[in-house]
């Protein structure tokens, strides 16, 4: 898809922002090298893994509070609250533990290097 992107569109447009973006960029996995060489592994495993178990559970209490069967506050404050509890313990340590066990002993698995960057 990229390579079409760039056939088609980089060559009828060399001074468009996007041709420069590409050529100052390259290829798409860049990006999350630099992204990466800033926030590492093991914190962004662990806060992307609380993250994605809290922001749905405050969406959730919206929702209730939309559809009227929970009032706003007492819904924000009970989601989150249980859910910090469990995102720190369940879902951000087994998730960190996983992810640092699995880069010691199958580190295969982890690698970009099958992953089709165009």
């Amino acid at each position: 898809m990229i390579n079409v992107f760039k056939t088609i569109f980089c060559k009828k447009h060399r001074n468009s922002m996007t041709y420069y973006a590409h050529k100052e960029f390259g290829r798409t996995n860049n990006l999350y090298k630099g992204l990466k060489s800033i926030t590492r592994d093991i914190p962004s495993v662990f806060i992307a893994s609380f993250l994605s178990l809290l922001i749905p559970a405050l969406i959730i209490a919206i929702e209730l509070w939309i559809a009227g069967r929970f009032p706003l506050k007492e819904g924000l404050i009970l989601m989150a609250t249980y859910h910090i509890i469990i995102g720190l313990i369940a879902e951000g340590l087994i998730s960190t533990i996983v992810y640092s066990s699995l880069k010691k002993v199958r580190p295969d698995l982890l690698s970009q290097r099958g992953v089709n960057n165009g």
